[in-house]
């Protein structure tokens, strides 16, 4: 189950009780004693960024001030790696159609780059399902589209030097596609010499005011393999930690993965995706004390929302630019704890765990005066069995939230 509007994305087998925890109090250092900390695995959780400027092949960067970075570390450089990705198709008909997430490689080829767009900018192309064929498109996720076009089936330009082409295709039984232009390169510097940084990549493209920025992400989840792998805890000191990809924990057993205090220990996926911690199987995992950062706030609500097309029936705006605070894929505990989300929508604290559906017959709010309606605080507990309808009433409520549409409707 996703909540597409809030911070959380659960896959689960049973039922999940998710509770709103008063907050809690991090481990004490002497708490820690024999955990991994983060910085043994060149974390650098830092927030600072700089300009520099690149030149095209070479891995040699001029830098406006080396401030913080130091050879070994991850970082994200703006500007010099223009790039389609994630590109898929919608559809037939529905949101997640049969041939929902296919590649669009022999259906629509693209060609050309879109110097006008941003560092991050999402396209969707939108097939109406009537003759003669046509299409739409939109590159702020459905908050505007262009008018309508014929298929030509040759190209046909969109914006700033990028175009299209269709291939032939059962486009009329009611298809939409997406993708991204992103300009980010991932990194690891390897030689800083004053204002000349070195990067293990060669560099696609000069630029000139390029934003380098530090990226954490692969150190983070270094530290968390060591952990899995030598039965230890990890702790994560007060910092910035910039992640490009999100976290995975696999196969846990009373394994935890905590930061120094919930507000300034920060886990920021705003320029990038997946979830910041994302747990699969195991028997038991915490995570807790951790502020998280997401790419799309209250102010993206309707794009991160479901908003409608013409071909596809729909679409939600979070898988086009995905960002989730924690994750859960198993079949016993996991307690996200004292942890804040912003830009995933409603920032909140929850912790899940599975219980026998033959326990809870249906959703239900309870507290210690009984039954109630209200939204869950410290004292209350929702419950949600694992069946098909509550699945439903959480994405409509979500989508209500959003002031669109859940999917189906």
């Amino acid at each position: 189950m996703k909540c597409r509007g809030c911070g959380w994305h659960i896959r689960f087998v049973g039922a999940v009780v998710l509770t709103a925890l008063a907050p809690t109090a991090g481990a004490r250092a002497g708490d820690r004693q024999g955990w991994l900390n983060v910085r043994e695995c060149g974390a650098s959780g830092s927030a600072f960024q700089t300009t520099a400027v690149t030149t095209a092949g070479s891995r040699e960067i001029t830098v406006a001030t080396g401030g913080d970075f130091q050879v070994g570390q991850g970082v994200m450089l703006s500007k010099c790696h223009p790039h389609i990705c994630d590109d898929r198709l919608w559809g037939p008909k529905t949101t997640y159609g049969a041939k929902s997430g296919r590649r669009l490689k022999g259906l629509i080829d693209i060609r050309g780059l879109d110097n006008t767009a941003g560092s991050w900018t999402v396209y969707v192309i939108d097939v109406h399902r009537a003759l003669p064929p046509r299409f739409r498109w939109s590159d702020d996720m459905g908050r505007t589209w262009k008018p309508d076009a014929p298929i030509s089936y040759d190209w046909q330009p969109l914006r700033g030097g990028l175009e299209i082409r269709f291939q032939k295709f059962e486009w009329l039984e009611g298809y939409s596609a997406s993708f991204s232009l992103r300009d980010q390169l991932l990194s690891q510097i390897e030689k800083i010499d004053g204002r000349r940084f070195t990067v293990k990549d060669p560099i696609p493209q000069a630029a000139t005011g390029a934003v380098l920025r530090h990226r954490d992400d692969t150190a983070l989840q270094a530290a968390i393999d060591r952990g899995l792998k030598e039965k230890k805890n990890v702790h994560v000191p007060v910092g910035h930690y910039c992640l490009a990809r999100g976290l995975s924990v696999r196969d846990p057993a009373g394994f935890r993965f905590e930061g120094a205090d919930g507000e300034n220990t920060v886990l920021d996926i705003s320029e990038g995706q997946g979830c910041c911690v994302e747990m699969h199987g195991g028997a038991e995992a915490t995570v807790r004390n951790f502020k998280m950062l997401g790419n799309m706030g209250f102010a993206e609500r309707d794009q991160a929302g479901h908003f409608p097309t013409r071909g596809s029936g729909g679409i939600w705006g979070q898988d086009l630019k995905t960002s989730f605070a924690p994750s859960a894929s198993w079949s016993r505990t996991s307690t996200p704890t004292t942890c804040r989300w912003r830009r995933f929508g409603p920032a909140g604290r929850i912790a899940w765990e599975p219980l026998s559906p033959s326990s809870i017959p249906r959703p239900s709010t309870t507290s210690a005066a009984g039954p109630s309606t209200a939204p869950a605080t410290a004292s209350t507990t929702t419950t949600w069995p694992r069946t098909r309808a509550s699945s439903t009433a959480a994405s409509s409520t979500s989508a209500a939230a959003l002031g669109r549409a859940p999917p189906g409707s």
